[in-house]
């Protein structure tokens, strides 16, 4: 409830900033039109013959042009804003806008009569030029804040398709890796106690890790890299010193920011698609550079991986991520290596 209240105190701030903008657009305008008609009828900016004339001529000119902004406000952002068709639009508001001009000028014309019992006298080329230069300003400031609020709401849905599709890709990711794990700690048990026990503390830290960036969508290289070398270190003791990774390049890289979890799913990629073995141990290379981390690994194909399904699940949601943030990832086959580069946010 505190919370909605602050909304409501922001929008009515906001509401009255908007307005009071409005008006000093209105009193700098007046101050121009006036200007320019006194040089055209008078040819003087100021044709008046003392203080009191200038104030009588301010009040007797500036409530019919503050009307006019006012009828053409309503007209151009409420009574005209469901029509689509930009072109429409315009020639309803010149309609209507040229309708507000004729009343507010048999207002005017009345209130000489009636009130100050005089003969009413309009220009009208005057009062018709100076409502279509507020028309137009009208029309330009509802375009801009039109074009503002789509582009506002594009970004708004495109933070909230990246958060959709961060979180499919945690749904595809916890799951498997949790399957992966236990897999390796059942086939552990059986051959060495101690090494069980390195596996269950290092995935501890590596669970601990992916419980603290349930509601995050990016993180910094550093964290991201620790969490990995927890990983590394459980498919040492899985591979049995089969499995190396030589991670090299500058430090203070390490501030750049990544996807959670990128660099853990391209090495299980790794390991899901390649043979790992004594014969032939996997040696991957991950290179911190200033603008992009750089995985890449030799390609020693499982004899029997074409009897194994590949989603590429994780590759692919990895790009369109990255393509939400407006940033590249590449993965592909570099002569025989596998090369993937994954930009920072």
């Amino acid at each position: 409830m505190e919370n909605y209240y602050l909304c409501i105190d922001m929008d009515a701030k906001l509401t009255y900033k908007k307005a009071g903008i409005y008006l000093v657009v209105i009193f700098l305008y007046y101050l121009w039109f006036q200007a320019f008609y006194n040089m055209v009828a008078f040819d003087s900016i100021y044709p008046y013959g003392n203080l009191s004339q200038a104030l009588t001529g301010f009040a007797y000119n500036f409530f019919p042009i503050l009307a006019l902004f006012c009828l053409n406000a309503l007209i151009v952002f409420n009574l005209s804003r469901r029509i689509k068709l930009i072109g429409l639009k315009i020639v309803v508001d010149l309609v209507l806008s040229m309708m507000a001009t004729a009343v507010v000028n048999l207002v005017f014309l009345g209130v000489q009569t009636w009130c100050f019992h005089r003969e009413g006298h309009v220009d009208w080329a005057g009062t018709l030029l100076s409502d279509t230069l507020i028309l137009l300003l009208n029309e330009m400031a509802y375009f801009i804040m039109h074009y503002r609020e789509s582009k506002f709401r594009e970004e708004q849905q495109r933070h909230l398709a990246t958060r959709m599709q961060y979180d499919m890709l945690k749904m595809q990711v916890n799951p498997h890796f949790l399957f992966n794990s236990l897999n390796i700690l059942y086939s552990l048990t059986s051959i060495d106690v101690e090494k069980s026990r390195e596996f269950i503390l290092s995935l501890s830290q590596m669970y601990r890790y992916i419980l603290s960036q349930q509601q995050t969508q990016r993180v910094k290289v550093k964290e991201e890299l620790a969490f990995l070398q927890s990983y590394i270190d459980v498919l040492s003791i899985r591979y049995h010193d089969c499995f190396f990774v030589d991670i090299t390049g500058q430090t203070e890289a390490n501030s750049q920011e990544v996807i959670p979890y990128c660099l853990q799913l391209l090495i299980e990629n790794i390991t899901k698609h390649n043979a790992i073995r004594t014969q032939c141990p996997m040696h991957v290379s991950i290179e911190v550079a200033s603008d992009s981390i750089i995985v890449s690994n030799p390609i020693h194909p499982k004899i029997n991986a074409e009897h194994e399904a590949s989603s590429g699940t994780g590759l692919r949601y990895l790009t369109e991520l990255y393509n939400r943030y407006g940033r590249q990832f590449v993965a592909q086959k570099v002569d025989d290596r596998f090369v993937a580069i994954v930009p920072y946010l």
